[in-house]
């Protein structure tokens, strides 16, 4: 009967070590700041993939706190992502704001998940639902926008890993 409450109360110390190892790892990565890419790397990097890259600048000619922006498709067309880079990181902020209320707004069908990521620098937001991936990824004054059929989910999740979005 001892050995069990031993075992017992070693087990329940190592899981609660290991949970608190894992808290401890993600309150320093949300504390670690992104390395924002450039709208030029982005553009380039998309077309080095073959991707087709297309500025879409005068489409917010309007809008003065857009820098620059880059639309990006595969060669079939199947999906775009678009790539904002944006006068400072206020802006980028209300831009990441406004296009994850518009994506929480459009919920429809069977919600199947959803992320919400604030980090020092950054913020992630990622919606299944209805058949559609959407992600809008900001670090610092730039955001990455994507709203695609969700059999395309795998592939531009790849390229957020490799962005760092």
């Amino acid at each position: 009967m001892k050995k069990s409450v031993i075992i017992l109360i070693v087990s329940l110390s190592i899981a609660a070590l290991l949970i608190g190892v894992g808290i401890a790892i993600l309150f320093i990565n949300l504390n670690k700041e992104k390395v924002p890419m450039s709208a030029e790397g982005f553009a380039s990097t998309m077309t080095q993939k073959g991707y087709i890259v297309q500025s879409s600048k005068q489409q917010f000619a309007a809008y003065d706190y857009v820098e620059k922006s880059y639309i990006s498709a595969p060669q079939d067309l199947s999906y775009k992502v678009e790539f904002y880079e944006l006068t400072n990181e206020e802006y980028a902020k209300a831009f990441y704001e406004n296009n994850k209320a518009i994506f929480e707004d459009s919920k429809s069908g069977i919600v199947t998940s959803s992320l919400n990521l604030n980090g020092k620098n950054y913020s992630k937001y990622t919606l299944s639902s209805g058949g559609k991936y959407k992600v809008v990824s900001r670090v610092a004054n730039t955001v990455i926008f994507l709203n695609v059929d969700d059999n395309h989910k795998d592939s531009v999740n790849k390229l957020l890993d490799e962005f760092g979005y």
